[in-house]
């Protein structure tokens, strides 16, 4: 080591001490050739947890300034992953090497801290850019589950006429079962029902139009109409005549009111 090289770390080191204070630490016991710390942090820092910072180890070479010296990050807080830690590490070397033949350190330091605030804001910015991404991502994936199908006047009229017929063969099969299947009574009974359904009855039909009564009434009065009840025999089993006789005297007592 020339006197000249000595000279030179000497004075750079007198003018660090007094420029950096705290943020400047050396060895309780001194190195051969110097070595010391500088404090690296990020000024303005908004985002979440710990500021970012690191401790920049340096040693000067025995030729410093011809040389650059040794750095190294150490202590790195808000750096995730050894790769931070990498990049920010050939920052500096790269800095040092463009100022080769000079005190260099205060320089470096200054490129450090502009460096690491760079990469910092760029890399807080990409991720909240990916977090708002996945979120939108997200809550898309969840929209499409309830967006359904667009309807439109056809697809109502297919739904529609699919349902009320699928509709109906449940009310069909409750009804069976309900009445002991598809072969008992009950089931024939439903079916004759079924066949019947929008008929009109002969009382309703008195009951509509007073004529048709009418004229019954004046055949019978008039001994026109004569019925062979033989031809009816067996065909009218299980028929409830008291029943029909009180309908039907009740739809002509209806009609005689009017009458009168």
């Amino acid at each position: 080591m020339s006197e000249h090289h000595i000279e030179e770390q000497q004075n750079e080191l007198e003018a660090l001490r007094s420029i950096f204070f705290d943020e400047f630490s050396e060895p309780e016991l001194s190195t051969d050739p110097p070595s010391f710390h500088l404090l690296v942090r990020m000024d303005g820092y908004y985002g979440s947890g710990q500021v970012p910072e690191y401790s920049l180890f340096v040693q000067y070479t025995r030729d410093y300034p011809d040389t650059i010296p040794i750095m190294r990050i150490e202590a790195a807080v808000g750096l995730d992953e050894e790769d931070e830690v990498a990049h920010l590490q050939r920052l500096l070397v790269e800095s040092a090497e463009s100022q080769l033949g000079m005190a260099m350190v205060f320089g470096v330091h200054a490129a450090a801290k502009e460096t690491l605030e760079t990469y910092i804001t760029e890399r807080d910015e990409r991720r909240e850019a990916e977090r708002v991404a996945r979120i939108e991502a997200e809550d898309a994936a969840e929209r499409a589950k309830y967006a359904g199908t667009k309807v439109t006047s056809e697809a109502f009229l297919t739904w529609r006429t699919t349902f009320l017929h699928e509709s109906a063969t449940e009310e069909k099969k409750a009804a069976l079962a309900a009445v002991g299947g598809a072969n008992s009574a009950g089931a024939k009974a439903l079916q004759r029902a079924e066949a019947n359904k929008g008929k009109v009855s002969g009382r309703a039909l008195f009951e509509k139009d007073k004529s048709l009564a009418r004229s019954d009434i004046t055949l019978m009065a008039e001994g026109d109409v004569a019925v062979d009840s033989t031809l009816f025999e067996g065909q009218m089993d299980g028929l409830d005549e008291d029943e029909e006789e009180e309908e039907e005297n009740a739809v002509l007592a209806g009609f005689n009111e009017d009458d009168d």
